[in-house]
């Protein structure tokens, strides 16, 4: 019973030096009044474990110390939202949001909500409502664990492109301009008369796609599709077709 009091008295001392940002000096005086007679240690460094030793590498003409973030007073969760059918012969699918702590040596992936419906949830503010009010409280108030108050917060958000599109309620991710990364906007080259359309669709091709083809998409389209000597003369093909369609087709440099 004594050895829960000291632990109690000792966690609780710890989470209240990091909630309030204590000095380290104020730390020590206070544990060299409080302490005494009950076996825990009256310095700071020592009763939070600071180590003696740090690892200073030389690097780029200066030192460098790689600050290795293990906070045990810090909770961080990962949260997965994705849509999953229920069978093939059904429109009604569920939209689980699941969470999983880091902190956990054997991770455990828990169910926080689940949607069901023919189709995803309409109301994407009011479908992470609950969700986003419990982080913001715990982010705010903390996560008590027995008796020791540990920061919260939410270290990323897992989801699949289009899962993003739809949280962000942003454009889909293979619209034009939708990459969520990209900087440069794309254009269509004033050589792509058209869009390119399947190998399939072959005999419904216009003239112009076939000139697509031959000039720009197919050199790429059939690497892996033809023999290699069969690409090589493509490749040949393309090259002279080039050639004779240029405003220099007669320069003997060619």
């Amino acid at each position: 019973k004594q050895s829960q009091l000291h632990g109690s008295l000792e966690s609780g001392l710890r989470d209240w030096y990091f909630r309030n940002n204590i000095p380290q000096k104020a730390l020590t005086d206070l544990l060299k009044v409080t302490t005494e007679g009950k076996n825990l240690p009256n310095d700071s460094r020592t009763f939070l474990k600071t180590p003696v030793n740090v690892n200073i590498e030389n690097i780029c003409g200066g030192e460098l110390y790689y600050f290795v973030h293990n906070d045990s007073n810090l909770i961080t969760l990962q949260i997965g939202i994705d849509g999953i059918p229920i069978s093939n012969s059904s429109s009604v699918s569920f939209w689980p949001i699941l969470r999983k702590c880091d902190q956990l040596k054997q991770p455990v992936v828990f169910l926080i909500s689940l949607f069901q419906g023919t189709e995803k949830p309409d109301n994407v503010e009011l479908y992470l409502s609950k969700l986003v009010d419990e982080v913001k409280e715990l982010e705010c108030k903390g996560l008590v664990i027995g008796d020791v108050r540990k920061r919260f917060k939410i270290s990323c958000l897992v989801a699949d492109a289009p899962a993003r599109c739809y949280l962000k309620q942003s454009k889909m991710f293979n619209g034009f301009h939708g990459c969520e990364r990209c900087t440069t906007k794309a254009y269509i080259p004033a050589e792509f008369a058209r869009k390119t359309r399947s190998l399939k669709d072959l005999k419904h091709y216009k003239a112009t796609e076939y000139r697509l083809f031959v000039l720009f998409t197919g050199i790429v389209v059939l690497k892996d599709i033809i023999s290699p000597e069969e690409y090589e003369m493509f490749f040949l093909l393309q090259c002279a077709v080039y050639i004779l369609l240029s405003d220099n087709a007669s320069d003997p440099e060619w």
